[in-house]
Parts: C-alpha cells; sequence; structure tokens
C-alpha cells in the first residue's frame, strides 16, 4: 500500500503477499495461523515520519484503542522499518498472526468489535 511519501508491505515468511483493491480500499488475504510483519518504508528524501500503526483498532505499541495522535515508530528520510508484532516491553513483542475473530489480540484484550475483519474456513481478509 503506498500513500504519498509512505509504503505499507505486509510480509509472510519473508515475502510480500498480494494486496486487493476494492472501492478505495486495500486488503490482504492470509491463512489463518500464519505470522506476518509490517514493513514501512519513507520515501520523502528529507522529511522524518512518525508510523502511528493499530490493527484492529488497537495500536500495535500499547495495545489500547487507536488515536489519530499517538505513540509511533520514526523514520529518517529515505529508511524503513519491519514490525514483527505488538510491543510488550522495550525489548519483547507478541508476533502478529492472521487468526479468527474470537482468537484475535483486540478480542483476547476485551475490544471484540474487530472491525476491519473478516473470517473464512481457513484464512481471513484484512483491511489495511
Amino acid at each position: 500500500m503506498q500513500q504519498a511519501n509512505l509504503t505499507m508491505t505486509v510480509y509472510v515468511h519473508g515475502r510480500p503477499i498480494t494486496e486487493y483493491r476494492h472501492k478505495g480500499d486495500t486488503f490482504v488475504m492470509g491463512r489463518n495461523g500464519s505470522e506476518y510483519e509490517l514493513d514501512f518504508r519513507n520515501n520523502h528524501p528529507s522529511r522524518r515520519m512518525i508510523i502511528s500503526a493499530s490493527i484492529d483498532g488497537l495500536s500495535i505499541l500499547t495495545g489500547e484503542p487507536a488515536k489519530t495522535h499517538a505513540q509511533g515508530y520514526v523514520l529518517e528520510p529515505m529508511s524503513s522499518t519491519r514490525i514483527k508484532g505488538w510491543r510488550t516491553s522495550q525489548e519483547a513483542c507478541a508476533q502478529f498472526e492472521f487468526g479468527s475473530i474470537p482468537k484475535a489480540y483486540a478480542t483476547q484484550q476485551g475490544a471484540p468489535e474487530c472491525t476491519s475483519c473478516s473470517r473464512g474456513p481457513s484464512s481471513m481478509v484484512s483491511k489495511i
């Protein structure tokens, strides 16, 4: 997914997965139980960016409901970062994983309104 000077790519097993576009939104499909990573790239030649990402409405840094002005990752010009999971401490994270709504991190944290995903028998589709 690309917006202005920011590119986000979802990786499974070290490879980017296919993105699907529909009515102005971008979706990815992952197999239930597959771990994934998010790669953010700042393509601007001279400006830093702050990446404040959320999944299922929860901040990946705090696990709390996402906010417009929140903590984030700072990307220097022409640089990237790959995020492997939910931040659980300064040194550790819980791996991102495609799963059904009942097993979603948001549901486990008491926020069952998983608004960005729908599930199928062996895969899930997530809006990005």
